[in-house]
């Protein structure tokens, strides 16, 4: 997620439609079934067929993280659809706040729905020989 794309706040990425099979169905982010744009009041700026639609159709949208805050305290963190791959979390991680609001609640969720990924690599137990090697600068390669 590009700063210059997302700006300072608009930092997490909501699934907010299922357009799997070119559908373009809003998810429920509630008990009650109720959209994105239902429990945020926004369903006459209903967006979802600018997110469906071409040139580059999808099912996300970036929102601000003070709206991710006040969402997930509203529906609980199980029922905030995050796309992780896009959400810029580090930068989420370390805000503390967004337009007045303690983003704690949104850390939280956001630590357990999007884990970072270790990127340290894996030590390896028991390496596989490698069949080529370098033999007095000579390339060789083991015949089995």
């Amino acid at each position: 997620v590009s700063t210059q794309s997302t700006g300072r706040t608009h930092r997490v990425c909501a699934q907010l439609v299922d357009n799997s099979d070119g559908q373009c169905r809003e998810l429920s982010w509630n008990d009650d079934n109720q959209s994105f744009w239902q429990i945020t009041g926004q369903e006459r700026w209903n967006w979802k067929t600018r997110i469906c639609e071409p040139p580059n159709p999808g099912d996300s949208w970036c929102i601000c993280m003070w709206a991710t805050e006040n969402l997930i305290t509203k529906v609980g963190c199980d029922n905030v659809h995050i796309n992780c791959a896009a959400t810029d979390i580090p930068y989420l991680l370390r805000s503390v706040s967004d337009g007045g609001w303690d983003l704690s609640t949104a850390r939280e969720c956001i630590k357990r729905k999007c884990p970072e990924p270790d990127t340290r690599p894996e030590p390896q137990l028991n390496p596989t020989p490698n069949k080529s090697a370098v033999l007095n600068g000579v390339h060789t390669h083991d015949s089995l």
